[in-house]
Protein backbone atom coordinates (compact mmCIF):
# COMPACT_ATOMS: atom_id res chain seq x y z
CA UNK A 1 0.00 0.00 0.00
CA UNK A 2 2.93 2.37 0.86
CA UNK A 3 4.13 1.72 -2.33
CA UNK A 4 1.01 2.66 -4.25
CA UNK A 5 1.02 6.15 -2.14
CA UNK A 6 4.18 6.92 -3.38
CA UNK A 7 3.71 6.06 -7.10
CA UNK A 8 0.14 8.13 -6.94
CA UNK A 9 2.60 10.69 -5.54
CA UNK A 10 4.50 10.39 -8.53
CA UNK A 11 1.52 10.67 -10.57
CA UNK A 12 0.72 13.69 -9.11
CA UNK A 13 4.08 15.81 -9.77
CA UNK A 14 3.71 14.40 -13.33
CA UNK A 15 -0.01 15.83 -13.42
CA UNK A 16 1.26 19.00 -12.22
CA UNK A 17 4.27 19.30 -14.94
CA UNK A 18 2.32 18.56 -17.98
CA UNK A 19 -0.38 20.30 -17.28
CA UNK A 20 -0.23 23.07 -14.47
CA UNK A 21 -2.71 24.35 -12.07
CA UNK A 22 -3.59 27.43 -9.71
CA UNK A 23 -2.04 26.43 -6.11
CA UNK A 24 -5.18 27.48 -4.10
CA UNK A 25 -7.81 25.38 -5.84
CA UNK A 26 -5.26 22.08 -6.06
CA UNK A 27 -5.05 23.27 -1.81
CA UNK A 28 -8.98 22.88 -1.33
CA UNK A 29 -9.21 19.57 -3.10
CA UNK A 30 -6.06 18.20 -1.33
CA UNK A 31 -7.39 19.21 2.37
CA UNK A 32 -11.63 17.54 1.09
CA UNK A 33 -9.94 13.72 1.00
CA UNK A 34 -7.87 14.52 4.02
CA UNK A 35 -11.31 15.18 5.88
CA UNK A 36 -13.35 12.58 4.58
CA UNK A 37 -10.50 10.00 5.22
CA UNK A 38 -11.53 9.34 8.86
CA UNK A 39 -15.20 9.39 8.37
CA UNK A 40 -14.92 6.27 5.93
CA UNK A 41 -11.69 4.65 7.73
CA UNK A 42 -13.67 1.94 9.34
CA UNK A 43 -17.10 1.12 7.14
CA UNK A 44 -15.36 1.64 4.32
CA UNK A 45 -11.89 1.32 3.76
CA UNK A 46 -11.85 0.25 0.40
CA UNK A 47 -13.11 3.59 -0.19
CA UNK A 48 -10.83 5.31 2.74
CA UNK A 49 -7.75 3.95 0.52
CA UNK A 50 -9.07 5.53 -2.83
CA UNK A 51 -9.61 8.60 -0.67
CA UNK A 52 -5.79 8.15 0.29
CA UNK A 53 -4.59 7.62 -3.05
CA UNK A 54 -6.31 10.58 -4.49
CA UNK A 55 -4.71 12.76 -1.35
CA UNK A 56 -1.00 11.39 -2.16
CA UNK A 57 -1.86 12.44 -5.36
CA UNK A 58 -3.06 15.61 -5.13
CA UNK A 59 -0.22 16.36 -2.78
CA UNK A 60 2.10 15.48 -5.72
CA UNK A 61 0.61 18.21 -7.41
CA UNK A 62 0.42 20.67 -4.65
CA UNK A 63 4.57 20.08 -3.73
CA UNK A 64 5.42 21.09 -7.55
CA UNK A 65 2.91 23.97 -7.86
CA UNK A 66 4.79 25.67 -4.51
CA UNK A 67 7.83 25.34 -6.45
CA UNK A 68 6.45 26.32 -9.96
CA UNK A 69 4.89 29.19 -8.11
CA UNK A 70 7.34 32.04 -8.62
CA UNK A 71 6.39 35.71 -9.45
CA UNK A 72 8.28 37.69 -12.39
CA UNK A 73 11.09 39.23 -11.79
CA UNK A 74 11.84 42.70 -13.06
CA UNK A 75 13.72 42.55 -16.76
CA UNK A 76 16.16 45.77 -17.39
CA UNK A 77 17.31 46.58 -20.86
CA UNK A 78 20.40 47.50 -19.31
CA UNK A 79 23.32 45.74 -17.89
CA UNK A 80 23.67 45.95 -13.92
CA UNK A 81 25.82 44.62 -11.37
CA UNK A 82 24.59 41.62 -9.76
CA UNK A 83 26.46 39.80 -6.91
CA UNK A 84 25.92 36.08 -5.12
CA UNK A 85 26.43 32.68 -4.06
CA UNK A 86 27.03 29.93 -6.53
CA UNK A 87 24.87 27.01 -5.41
CA UNK A 88 25.59 24.26 -8.22
CA UNK A 89 27.51 23.83 -11.23
CA UNK A 90 28.11 22.24 -14.62
CA UNK A 91 30.96 22.59 -16.98
CA UNK A 92 28.70 25.18 -19.10
CA UNK A 93 26.01 26.12 -16.45
CA UNK A 94 26.30 27.35 -12.76
CA UNK A 95 23.60 28.44 -10.42
CA UNK A 96 23.71 31.76 -8.61
CA UNK A 97 21.20 32.27 -5.52
CA UNK A 98 21.44 36.56 -5.82
CA UNK A 99 22.32 38.60 -2.96
CA UNK A 100 22.48 42.20 -4.67
CA UNK A 101 20.51 43.89 -5.47
CA UNK A 102 18.30 43.70 -2.38
CA UNK A 103 15.24 43.44 -4.04
CA UNK A 104 16.39 39.81 -6.01
CA UNK A 105 17.89 38.53 -2.45
CA UNK A 106 17.90 34.60 -2.53
CA UNK A 107 16.65 34.67 -6.12
CA UNK A 108 18.30 31.27 -7.70
CA UNK A 109 19.16 32.43 -11.59
CA UNK A 110 21.30 30.75 -14.30
CA UNK A 111 24.95 32.14 -15.62
CA UNK A 112 26.12 30.55 -18.08
CA UNK A 113 29.87 30.42 -17.88
CA UNK A 114 33.03 27.88 -18.30
CA UNK A 115 34.97 29.21 -16.04
CA UNK A 116 35.89 27.16 -13.23
CA UNK A 117 33.37 27.90 -10.57
CA UNK A 118 33.12 25.96 -6.99
CA UNK A 119 30.02 25.86 -4.87
CA UNK A 120 30.34 28.38 -2.37
CA UNK A 121 32.09 30.73 -4.89
CA UNK A 122 31.09 34.19 -4.47
CA UNK A 123 30.26 36.11 -7.60
CA UNK A 124 30.03 39.96 -9.14
CA UNK A 125 28.36 39.75 -12.69
CA UNK A 126 27.67 42.73 -15.12
CA UNK A 127 24.92 41.31 -17.16
CA UNK A 128 21.47 42.06 -17.93
CA UNK A 129 18.61 39.58 -16.20
CA UNK A 130 16.32 37.60 -18.69
CA UNK A 131 13.47 35.31 -18.67
CA UNK A 132 14.19 32.09 -20.31
CA UNK A 133 13.05 32.64 -23.96
CA UNK A 134 12.20 29.77 -25.46
CA UNK A 135 14.49 28.56 -28.61
CA UNK A 136 12.53 26.07 -30.14
CA UNK A 137 10.42 23.13 -28.72
CA UNK A 138 12.47 20.29 -28.69
CA UNK A 139 16.15 21.89 -28.73
CA UNK A 140 18.37 20.72 -25.57
CA UNK A 141 18.04 24.19 -24.00
CA UNK A 142 14.13 24.32 -23.96
CA UNK A 143 14.31 20.99 -22.26
CA UNK A 144 16.80 22.40 -20.05
CA UNK A 145 15.32 25.30 -19.40
CA UNK A 146 11.88 23.61 -18.51
CA UNK A 147 13.97 21.93 -15.91
CA UNK A 148 14.98 24.85 -14.52
CA UNK A 149 11.68 26.13 -14.05
CA UNK A 150 10.37 23.22 -12.63
CA UNK A 151 13.20 23.73 -10.02
CA UNK A 152 11.85 27.54 -9.20
CA UNK A 153 14.59 28.74 -11.53
CA UNK A 154 13.07 31.38 -14.36
CA UNK A 155 15.67 33.55 -15.04
CA UNK A 156 19.10 34.03 -16.34
CA UNK A 157 22.04 36.62 -16.52
CA UNK A 158 23.49 37.16 -19.48
CA UNK A 159 26.85 38.93 -19.43
CA UNK A 160 30.18 38.76 -18.29
CA UNK A 161 32.07 37.37 -14.96
CA UNK A 162 34.24 40.22 -13.24
CA UNK A 163 35.07 39.28 -9.69
CA UNK A 164 34.95 35.33 -8.03
CA UNK A 165 35.83 35.03 -4.15
CA UNK A 166 36.78 31.35 -2.96
CA UNK A 167 34.20 29.91 -0.46
CA UNK A 168 35.55 30.55 2.91
CA UNK A 169 33.71 27.60 4.62
CA UNK A 170 35.81 24.96 6.09
CA UNK A 171 34.04 22.26 3.78
CA UNK A 172 35.78 24.40 0.89
CA UNK A 173 39.20 24.00 1.92
CA UNK A 174 39.57 20.45 2.68
CA UNK A 175 37.60 20.23 -0.83
CA UNK A 176 40.32 22.63 -2.39
CA UNK A 177 43.22 20.63 0.09
CA UNK A 178 42.29 17.08 -1.43
CA UNK A 179 42.28 18.87 -5.08
CA UNK A 180 45.86 20.20 -4.86
CA UNK A 181 46.83 16.35 -2.98
CA UNK A 182 45.69 14.58 -6.15
CA UNK A 183 47.16 17.42 -8.64
CA UNK A 184 50.61 16.78 -6.64
CA UNK A 185 50.58 13.36 -6.44
CA UNK A 186 52.50 12.74 -9.09
CA UNK A 187 49.41 10.08 -10.36
CA UNK A 188 48.42 9.47 -14.11
CA UNK A 189 44.74 10.85 -14.99
CA UNK A 190 44.22 13.09 -12.15
CA UNK A 191 41.51 14.94 -13.94
CA UNK A 192 39.20 11.34 -13.56
CA UNK A 193 40.32 11.10 -9.78
CA UNK A 194 39.24 14.47 -9.19
CA UNK A 195 36.25 13.66 -10.65
CA UNK A 196 35.60 10.29 -8.46
CA UNK A 197 36.76 11.51 -5.33
CA UNK A 198 35.54 15.13 -5.11
CA UNK A 199 33.47 16.01 -7.92
CA UNK A 200 35.30 18.53 -10.02
CA UNK A 201 34.79 17.46 -13.55
CA UNK A 202 35.87 20.96 -14.75
CA UNK A 203 39.46 19.45 -15.88
CA UNK A 204 38.02 16.56 -17.23
CA UNK A 205 39.54 15.95 -20.63
CA UNK A 206 36.55 16.10 -23.44
CA UNK A 207 38.48 13.06 -25.24
CA UNK A 208 38.18 10.97 -21.88
CA UNK A 209 34.41 12.07 -21.14
CA UNK A 210 33.69 10.87 -24.77
CA UNK A 211 35.20 7.69 -24.47
CA UNK A 212 33.42 6.90 -21.30
CA UNK A 213 29.86 8.26 -22.85
CA UNK A 214 30.62 5.83 -26.19
CA UNK A 215 31.27 2.69 -23.57
CA UNK A 216 28.23 3.30 -21.62
CA UNK A 217 30.25 3.85 -18.52
CA UNK A 218 29.88 7.77 -18.35
CA UNK A 219 27.93 7.22 -15.06
CA UNK A 220 31.21 6.40 -13.19
CA UNK A 221 32.45 9.97 -13.48
CA UNK A 222 29.28 11.58 -12.35
CA UNK A 223 29.26 11.85 -8.24
CA UNK A 224 25.90 10.14 -7.61
CA UNK A 225 24.21 6.96 -6.32
CA UNK A 226 26.85 4.95 -7.00
CA UNK A 227 29.75 7.12 -5.95
CA UNK A 228 27.91 7.20 -2.65
CA UNK A 229 26.88 3.79 -2.27
CA UNK A 230 31.03 2.88 -3.22
CA UNK A 231 31.73 5.51 0.17
CA UNK A 232 29.28 4.06 2.11
CA UNK A 233 29.86 0.49 1.12
CA UNK A 234 33.67 0.82 2.04
CA UNK A 235 33.24 2.34 5.10
CA UNK A 236 29.83 0.10 6.46
CA UNK A 237 32.45 -2.78 5.41
CA UNK A 238 35.42 -1.87 7.56
CA UNK A 239 32.96 -1.10 10.52
CA UNK A 240 30.91 -4.23 10.46
CA UNK A 241 34.45 -6.37 10.02
CA UNK A 242 35.58 -4.81 12.88
CA UNK A 243 32.59 -5.05 15.21
CA UNK A 244 32.40 -9.04 14.07
CA UNK A 245 35.32 -9.19 16.20
CA UNK A 246 32.98 -9.25 18.98
CA UNK A 247 31.86 -12.33 19.73
CA UNK A 248 28.85 -11.11 21.02
CA UNK A 249 27.89 -8.66 18.50
CA UNK A 250 28.48 -11.34 15.41
CA UNK A 251 26.83 -13.68 17.54
CA UNK A 252 23.15 -11.44 18.52
CA UNK A 253 23.52 -10.01 14.54
CA UNK A 254 24.07 -6.89 16.08
CA UNK A 255 27.03 -5.88 14.23
CA UNK A 256 24.81 -4.97 10.84
CA UNK A 257 23.16 -2.99 13.16
CA UNK A 258 26.41 -0.75 14.70
CA UNK A 259 27.89 -0.72 11.46
CA UNK A 260 24.91 0.95 9.68
CA UNK A 261 24.80 3.58 12.65
CA UNK A 262 28.72 4.29 12.44
CA UNK A 263 28.16 4.15 8.59
CA UNK A 264 25.52 7.02 8.62
CA UNK A 265 27.55 10.35 9.08
CA UNK A 266 30.33 9.37 6.33
CA UNK A 267 27.52 9.93 3.20
CA UNK A 268 27.06 13.45 4.36
CA UNK A 269 30.81 14.33 4.77
CA UNK A 270 31.20 12.93 1.17
CA UNK A 271 28.07 15.61 -0.12
CA UNK A 272 29.69 17.82 1.32
CA UNK A 273 33.02 17.18 -0.04
CA UNK A 274 31.31 16.44 -3.41
CA UNK A 275 30.11 19.85 -3.88
CA UNK A 276 26.08 19.15 -2.07
CA UNK A 277 25.14 19.09 -5.93
CA UNK A 278 21.13 17.76 -5.73
CA UNK A 279 22.39 14.32 -7.68
CA UNK A 280 24.90 13.93 -4.69
CA UNK A 281 21.77 15.22 -1.73
CA UNK A 282 19.66 12.85 -3.44
CA UNK A 283 22.02 9.97 -3.07
CA UNK A 284 22.86 10.61 0.65
CA UNK A 285 19.41 10.66 1.16
CA UNK A 286 18.89 6.83 -0.38
CA UNK A 287 22.04 5.57 1.56
CA UNK A 288 20.92 7.30 4.83
CA UNK A 289 17.58 5.68 4.55
CA UNK A 290 18.84 2.28 3.99
CA UNK A 291 21.32 2.51 6.42
CA UNK A 292 18.57 3.58 8.94
CA UNK A 293 16.79 0.45 7.51
CA UNK A 294 19.19 -1.81 8.38
CA UNK A 295 19.68 -0.07 12.19
CA UNK A 296 16.16 -0.68 12.89
CA UNK A 297 16.08 -4.05 11.24
CA UNK A 298 13.91 -3.09 8.07
CA UNK A 299 16.46 -4.17 5.41
CA UNK A 300 14.54 -6.61 4.11
CA UNK A 301 11.73 -4.89 3.04
CA UNK A 302 13.80 -3.42 0.20
CA UNK A 303 10.73 -2.21 -2.09
CA UNK A 304 9.38 -0.39 0.86
CA UNK A 305 12.97 1.28 1.27
CA UNK A 306 12.83 2.45 -2.40
CA UNK A 307 10.03 4.03 -2.20
CA UNK A 308 10.45 5.98 1.38
CA UNK A 309 13.72 7.25 -0.63
CA UNK A 310 12.16 8.54 -3.21
CA UNK A 311 9.17 10.10 -1.11
CA UNK A 312 11.75 12.29 0.76
CA UNK A 313 13.56 12.91 -2.05
CA UNK A 314 10.40 14.23 -3.84
CA UNK A 315 9.41 16.01 -1.17
CA UNK A 316 12.51 18.15 -1.45
CA UNK A 317 12.72 18.00 -4.71
CA UNK A 318 10.10 17.54 -7.27
CA UNK A 319 11.77 17.98 -10.05
CA UNK A 320 14.06 15.19 -9.51
CA UNK A 321 11.39 13.12 -11.31
CA UNK A 322 12.65 14.61 -14.71
CA UNK A 323 16.12 14.49 -14.75
CA UNK A 324 17.90 11.12 -16.12
CA UNK A 325 20.12 10.63 -12.87
CA UNK A 326 16.64 10.28 -10.74
CA UNK A 327 15.18 7.79 -13.40
CA UNK A 328 18.03 6.00 -13.85
CA UNK A 329 19.23 5.36 -10.52
CA UNK A 330 15.77 4.11 -9.22
CA UNK A 331 14.71 1.74 -12.69
CA UNK A 332 18.62 0.44 -12.00
CA UNK A 333 17.54 -0.54 -8.26
CA UNK A 334 14.15 -1.86 -9.38
CA UNK A 335 15.80 -3.87 -11.83
CA UNK A 336 18.54 -5.37 -9.76
CA UNK A 337 16.09 -6.16 -7.14
CA UNK A 338 13.28 -7.93 -9.03
CA UNK A 339 15.90 -9.97 -11.22
CA UNK A 340 18.16 -11.04 -7.88
CA UNK A 341 15.42 -11.96 -5.64
CA UNK A 342 15.24 -14.78 -9.09
CA UNK A 343 18.51 -15.37 -9.23
CA UNK A 344 20.58 -15.36 -6.12
CA UNK A 345 19.22 -18.70 -4.41
CA UNK A 346 20.33 -20.47 -7.80
CA UNK A 347 23.55 -17.98 -7.69
CA UNK A 348 24.54 -19.05 -4.20
CA UNK A 349 24.57 -22.53 -4.76
CA UNK A 350 27.35 -22.18 -7.40
CA UNK A 351 31.22 -23.42 -6.55
CA UNK A 352 33.72 -21.86 -5.35
CA UNK A 353 32.80 -18.93 -3.71
CA UNK A 354 34.51 -16.43 -6.53
CA UNK A 355 32.83 -18.26 -9.17
CA UNK A 356 29.34 -17.27 -7.08
CA UNK A 357 30.69 -13.68 -6.70
CA UNK A 358 31.64 -12.98 -10.30
CA UNK A 359 28.28 -14.63 -12.04
CA UNK A 360 26.56 -12.18 -9.19
CA UNK A 361 28.44 -9.25 -11.13
CA UNK A 362 27.52 -10.27 -13.94
CA UNK A 363 23.85 -10.62 -13.50
CA UNK A 364 23.61 -7.21 -11.53
CA UNK A 365 25.56 -5.44 -14.02
CA UNK A 366 23.33 -6.94 -16.87
CA UNK A 367 19.52 -6.36 -15.06
CA UNK A 368 20.84 -2.77 -14.49
CA UNK A 369 21.91 -2.13 -18.17
CA UNK A 370 18.38 -3.53 -19.19
CA UNK A 371 16.32 -2.01 -16.76
CA UNK A 372 18.15 1.82 -17.77
CA UNK A 373 17.47 0.36 -21.30
CA UNK A 374 14.30 2.73 -21.77
CA UNK A 375 15.89 5.41 -19.94
CA UNK A 376 18.77 5.89 -22.01
CA UNK A 377 17.47 5.84 -25.13
CA UNK A 378 14.70 8.36 -24.37
CA UNK A 379 17.49 10.66 -23.11
CA UNK A 380 20.39 9.72 -24.67
CA UNK A 381 18.87 8.25 -27.93
CA UNK A 382 20.19 5.53 -28.05
CA UNK A 383 22.49 2.41 -26.39
CA UNK A 384 25.69 0.79 -26.36
CA UNK A 385 24.49 -3.08 -26.62
CA UNK A 386 27.80 -4.53 -25.14
CA UNK A 387 28.13 -1.73 -22.47
CA UNK A 388 27.42 -4.57 -20.34
CA UNK A 389 30.79 -5.71 -21.01
CA UNK A 390 32.50 -2.71 -20.62
CA UNK A 391 30.79 -1.92 -16.97
CA UNK A 392 32.19 -5.52 -15.98
CA UNK A 393 35.88 -4.00 -16.79
CA UNK A 394 35.10 -0.53 -15.19
CA UNK A 395 32.55 -0.65 -12.09
CA UNK A 396 35.29 -3.23 -10.08
CA UNK A 397 38.11 -1.39 -11.78
CA UNK A 398 37.86 2.08 -12.30
CA UNK A 399 34.52 3.02 -9.69
CA UNK A 400 35.61 0.56 -6.94
CA UNK A 401 39.60 -0.24 -6.70
CA UNK A 402 40.37 3.07 -7.68
CA UNK A 403 37.81 5.21 -6.21
CA UNK A 404 38.93 3.73 -2.86
CA UNK A 405 42.57 3.60 -3.38
CA UNK A 406 42.07 7.68 -4.03
CA UNK A 407 40.02 8.54 -0.97
CA UNK A 408 42.62 6.79 1.38
CA UNK A 409 45.49 8.12 -0.43
CA UNK A 410 44.08 12.14 -0.32
CA UNK A 411 42.72 11.41 3.40
CA UNK A 412 46.21 10.27 4.73
CA UNK A 413 49.48 12.15 5.30
CA UNK A 414 51.42 9.96 2.80
CA UNK A 415 48.98 8.84 0.43
CA UNK A 416 50.88 9.64 -2.75
CA UNK A 417 51.34 6.02 -3.75
CA UNK A 418 47.94 4.73 -2.94
CA UNK A 419 46.99 7.53 -5.43
CA UNK A 420 49.79 6.89 -7.67
CA UNK A 421 48.21 3.16 -8.45
CA UNK A 422 44.83 4.38 -8.39
CA UNK A 423 46.09 6.93 -11.25
CA UNK A 424 47.95 3.52 -12.92
CA UNK A 425 44.56 1.37 -12.77
CA UNK A 426 42.16 4.23 -14.28
CA UNK A 427 44.74 4.79 -17.18
CA UNK A 428 45.00 0.54 -17.36
CA UNK A 429 40.76 0.92 -17.69
CA UNK A 430 40.84 3.98 -20.67
CA UNK A 431 43.29 1.89 -22.55
CA UNK A 432 41.05 -0.92 -22.31
CA UNK A 433 38.57 0.70 -23.26
CA UNK A 434 40.12 2.46 -26.07
CA UNK A 435 41.34 -1.06 -27.67
CA UNK A 436 37.58 -1.88 -27.91
CA UNK A 437 36.39 0.16 -29.20
CA UNK A 438 39.32 0.34 -32.16
CA UNK A 439 41.53 2.95 -30.73
CA UNK A 440 39.17 5.75 -32.23
CA UNK A 441 40.17 8.20 -28.97
CA UNK A 442 43.83 9.49 -29.11
CA UNK A 443 44.33 9.74 -25.76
Amino acid sequence: MFVGCVLAFIIGIYIEAIHPFALVPLTLGLLAPLLAIPLFRWKRQKLSLCLLLLAFMLAGTVRLALLMDVPPLPVEEVDSLYAGTVIETSQRIKVVRLSSPASLSNVPVAFATSADLETGDYVHIMGRLREFNPSGQGSPRRLWQRLKRLEGINHEIRGKLLVVRAGTSPINSLRNYFRRKIENSGAKDTDILKALTIGDRASLDEEKNKLFLRTGTSHILAISGFNVGIISGFFFFVARTLLRRIRRLRLSGRDVKYAAAITIPFPFVFMLIAGSGVSVIRATIMIVIYMLALLFERGRHVLNTMALSALVILLIYPHSLFTPSFQLTFMSLLAIVLSMEKLYPIIKRVKPKPAAWGLSVVATTAAATLGTAPVVLYHFFGINLVSIIHNLVTVPLTGVLATSLSLIGMSIPFGDALLILSGEIVHLNILACISSTGGICSL
